[in-house]
């Protein structure tokens, strides 16, 4: 996945600065939670969170349209679609459910796929941005009616 959070403002960048002055913050960062239980919580996630059959098609029938976007060189890999599975069903253990939904891959689906394509020429020249073309293809790619697990 990859996110963007943007710049901060000045008096937030300062205080980086400030942070910063004595060495590295993060190295005096100190676990919230043990490797064991962390293990405990990927282990649920992959074992009990689910992602019914009609979902999965979702997420190839996404991937597949944007493989054949006019636009795109290349779309994304199946090794992406399996991300995008794999986050939306941490997403849905995080919004406490054991089940993935629609929505949980629409809401996925620009940090996962965005950085994964690659423009065509045209496309380039015309500065066309991926995530436009991935809120096409979402518009237009049927989502399916699931029941609660």
């Amino acid at each position: 996945m990859k996110l963007s959070m943007g710049y901060p403002d000045h008096v937030f960048e300062r205080q980086m600065l400030a942070n910063h002055l004595a060495g590295n913050p993060i190295t005096k960062m100190k676990s919230c939670i043990s490797r064991k239980d962390f293990r405990k919580i990927q282990r649920y996630i992959m074992t009990r969170v689910a992602v019914a059959p009609e979902v999965q098609e979702y997420i190839i029938n996404i991937a597949e349209n944007l493989r054949n976007h006019p636009e795109l060189t290349l779309g994304p890999s199946p090794r992406a679609t399996i991300a995008m599975m794999n986050a939306a069903r941490a997403w849905a253990c995080v919004e406490g459910r054991n089940y993935v939904t629609p929505d949980d891959i629409k809401k996925l689906a620009q940090p996962v796929f965005a950085h994964r394509l690659i423009l065509n020429a045209q496309a380039q020249v015309r500065h066309v941005e991926p995530q436009n073309i991935i809120s096409e293809v979402i518009a237009r790619v049927p989502a399916p009616v699931t029941k609660k697990q």
